[in-house]
């Protein structure tokens, strides 16, 4: 399991993880006035708060993988390639706003995200990364599959082709 690459893509988002609090603080406030439902909310606010998604590259094996993560339990999904045409990168930027009464708050990152693209033209997905660690990981993922790169990123199409080499991380 040496060989096993494991992009992340993150938790859940924000509104999510913010139920997942509520719930665990809804749960410490009714086991404080000795109810039972205290007991019963805990658990799907830490399972909310736990939860992990992402991809798995196995260059032993060259299988590319989804996966599931709560805590240490992990459910993987062996990603098929075979209606694959190529992978896609293109620049994303990705806000979030917060509001709490009339105080609002705007975040904003530049993010990649590397696409599936599949013959019909639709598109699925793979991962989103920051700037630098994009490229290197579609590289990886490419060489896999022996597939193509199309990088959109800086306005305009650049193909690139994996190396057979493979990708240092």
């Amino acid at each position: 399991m040496k060989n096993v690459i494991r992009i992340e893509n993150g938790k859940l988002p924000m509104q999510f993880m913010l139920i997942g609090f509520v719930l665990i603080v809804l749960s410490i406030f009714f086991v404080v006035e000795n109810q039972i439902i205290g007991a019963v909310l805990v658990i799907p606010g830490i399972f909310i708060i736990a939860i992990r998604e992402g991809v798995l590259v196995d260059n032993e094996n060259k299988s590319v993988f989804r996966y599931i993560k709560i805590f240490v339990f992990e459910k993987k999904e062996l990603i098929d390639f075979s209606e694959v045409k190529y992978l896609s990168m293109v620049k994303v930027n990705v806000k979030q706003t917060m509001n709490v009464l009339t105080i609002s708050n705007t975040q904003s990152k530049i993010m990649r995200k590397v696409n599936l693209i599949f013959e019909n033209n639709k598109h699925k997905q793979l991962f989103q990364c920051n700037l630098l660690d994009a490229l290197e990981k579609a590289k990886l993922v490419a060489n896999i599959t022996e597939l193509k790169i199309l990088n959109l990123t800086h306005g305009k199409e650049e193909w690139i082709n994996p190396t057979k080499t493979p990708v240092a991380m």
